[in-house]
């Protein structure tokens, strides 16, 4: 359902404003890459994932684009930018288990990209308080009792990031507790 876009064509450049952000990305997302052996000395592992919230059009997509586009030039793939952009609440679905197989099928395609071009994929979950809520509040159907710990699951098992999961959302305070700790 979910499928890699093509080049995404942004540039932390095209970016307007947004400088402290844009910074702040380039540190945590560009520097591992470019310096892989300074952060194997330090035992640092690249950052798995990223929350970015803000109100409705302040970039938060764009950086997620330029993020994309930053390490597929990095890794000298211009072919594959290994960018996709998934709303959250595409990923749910009215039959029981179907949207946890969603989850899982995303990881998995970003396993494929790394494998394949040598980089991870970004991973850009739009709206994502819609599937990554805190759980236990009884409210809905609380169907984040499966999905929020099978995307726990699917984030713990990146060992070596073959994904890097860009969260956006303008209600960080709904989300999960367990999803936006540091680790």
């Amino acid at each position: 359902r979910f499928v890699f876009t093509a080049e995404t064509d942004v540039t932390w450049d095209d970016i307007g404003g947004l400088e402290e952000a844009k910074r702040q990305m380039i540190e945590a997302v560009e520097l591992p890459h470019r310096n892989p052996d300074i952060f194997r000395f330090y035992r640092k592992r690249p950052v798995k994932g990223i929350l970015l919230f803000g109100p409705p059009g302040c970039g938060k997509t764009m950086l997620g684009k330029a993020t994309a586009n930053a390490l597929a030039r990095i890794y000298g793939s211009g072919s594959a930018s290994g960018f996709m952009y998934i709303k959250g609440p595409e990923i749910l679905d009215r039959f029981v288990g179907v949207a946890e197989a969603t989850v899982r099928q995303l990881f998995q395609q970003a396993a494929r990209h790394k494998k394949e071009h040598g980089y991870p994929a970004v991973v850009v979950i739009d709206e994502a308080a819609a599937i990554l809520g805190k759980r236990g509040l009884g409210i809905s159907s609380d169907m984040e009792r499966t999905i929020v710990p099978m995307f726990l699951a699917e984030m713990d098992g990146l060992g070596d990031s073959g994904a890097l999961v860009i969260l956006a959302t303008n209600r960080p305070d709904i989300l999960d507790p367990a999803v936006v700790r540091d680790g």
